[in-house]
């Protein structure tokens, strides 16, 4: 819970790298740096249950959220009920295990997140899709 956690920022668009960070960090986040607010949030902790907390997603109320998560990861991770958080707010997610490398981009006129892969690995249940 004390990893490492990285702002991005230009003068229209910013990314929340979130790290390992869980709850009690989210929150100690949000009372120290206002405002936290990113368009892009690398998700916390992969998406634990332990993690993303109501308050956290408000505070930073991101457009796009990535999950950083391995293919068949043994934690389950996205945890649902915290997936469900982020779709209940309208935050578009990515996930590392279904989208492959994603490219996050900060421009003049926002924030862009863009599939890199365009054929599937082996690892993947979506052989062949592009």
């Amino acid at each position: 819970d004390r990893g490492c956690v990285l702002k991005v920022s230009t003068a229209s668009a910013a990314a929340l790298l979130a790290g390992e960070v869980e709850a009690r960090a989210e929150a100690e986040m949000l009372a120290r740096h206002e405002p936290l607010r990113a368009d892009v949030l690398v998700v916390p902790h992969h998406g634990s249950r332990t993690s993303s907390t109501a308050a956290f997603l408000d505070g930073v109320a991101p457009s796009e959220a990535i999950f950083t998560v391995g293919y068949r990861n043994r934690f389950g991770h996205p945890h649902p009920a915290v997936l469900s958080r982020y779709e209940g707010r309208g935050i578009h997610t990515w996930r590392s295990d279904h989208d492959g490398a994603l490219r996050v981009a900060l421009s003049a006129d926002g924030a862009h997140v863009q599939r890199l892969v365009t054929r599937w690995r082996y690892w993947s249940d979506r052989r062949g899709a592009p």
